[in-house]
């Protein structure tokens, strides 16, 4: 399912400083292999993390 796919992005994002980077300058290389919809591959490509988020079901009490 694409929405458990963005929250695994999303958490690693969070998780890892390393991930984050690679997701801010060349997404689209992380993105391989995981099956979003064009919603989430479009938010996931411009780094907006705040609908990425949104779309992943993910609130403030869940932020890590």
């Amino acid at each position: 399912m694409s929405r458990e796919a963005l929250r695994e992005i999303v958490l690693r994002a969070e998780r890892e400083p390393e991930f984050r980077q690679i997701m801010e300058t060349n997404g689209y290389v992380v993105l391989e292999g995981y099956d979003l919809t064009t919603e989430e591959r479009d938010a996931a490509q411009r780094w907006d993390l705040a609908e990425l988020r949104r779309l992943a079901g993910l609130d403030e009490e869940h932020r890590v």
